[in-house]
């Protein structure tokens, strides 16, 4: 599977099919982001918004932010793309690429989004509370 992370820059061609996906009521209903989310993932220190391309095509984005030795995380795939394998690979890569000053990864779940609960738990994260509607789920990568 040919997977890319590519960081979203400010003056992104891609902006735009990266903000359609996360319009879509699909995405939309776990996935709450504001006006100005796009200048804040392309413009704050220790934040990353990587698009990710399989097979050279725009499927998803993946939701980085550092503090701490923790990477908090969240993912997104276009609803055409899901079922391929292609959050599962693109996380396996992430993972895989941090520095060895990452040694947590969290992330928080819908309690309804059971597609991502499995994908995480099959990650090897495991349930460390909740918050609301959301599962927090954490993975040590030491």
């Amino acid at each position: 599977m040919n997977i890319e992370l590519i960081p979203l820059l400010h003056e992104d061609k891609d902006i735009t099919d990266v903000m359609r996906i996360h319009a879509s009521p699909s995405v939309a209903k776990y996935i709450h982001i504001s006006e100005d989310y796009f200048d804040y993932v392309t413009n704050t220190d220790k934040v990353i918004y990587y698009k990710i391309l399989w097979n050279r095509v725009l499927a998803g984005g993946v939701h980085c932010e550092y503090a701490d030795g923790t990477m908090f995380l969240g993912i997104c795939i276009d609803e055409i793309y899901r079922r391929h394998g292609i959050a599962e690979a693109a996380l396996k890569q992430l993972f895989l690429a941090q520095s060895n000053d990452v040694n947590v990864i969290e992330v928080g779940v819908d309690e309804t989004n059971v597609p991502s609960l499995s994908l995480f738990q099959k990650l090897g994260f495991s349930q460390i509370g909740r918050e609301e509607e959301l599962i927090i789920l954490r993975k040590l990568l030491c």
